[in-house]
């Protein structure tokens, strides 16, 4: 009996770790955050109501705008090294010499 009561109040006191948060989700801020907890929201309240087409139609508006959200976020994050070593001139491969100076040639086609 007094074990699991020092069991039960071992485990009351434990202080719990925050989550931590991962690399490749650093793109995942405030704004994403919002968007995702709307949709739930809405998720919620759809579940409640089946019925309701309002509902329904601004539930996949916010799906669809928060996908778009986390995608566009995603992928300037993932550019941003690319773009720096462009930049810097350290990364550049034969393809991508070829791209930059076609984007570049002000001399007239042939």
């Amino acid at each position: 009996m007094v074990s699991c009561l020092h069991n039960a109040a071992a485990a009351s006191l434990q202080v719990k770790k925050p989550p931590q948060s991962l690399v490749y989700k650093k793109w995942f801020d405030l704004q994403c955050r919002l968007s995702k907890r709307n949709l739930g929201r809405l998720a919620n309240r759809l579940g409640n109501n089946h019925s309701n087409h309002a509902l329904r139609k601004e539930y996949f508006a916010q799906r669809n705008k928060t996908f778009k959200l986390s995608q566009e976020k995603e992928k300037s994050v993932s550019l941003q090294p690319q773009q720096k070593q462009l930049r810097t001139g350290t990364f550049l491969t034969g393809k991508k010499f070829k791209r930059l100076k076609q984007e570049h040639d002000t001399s007239p086609p042939p």
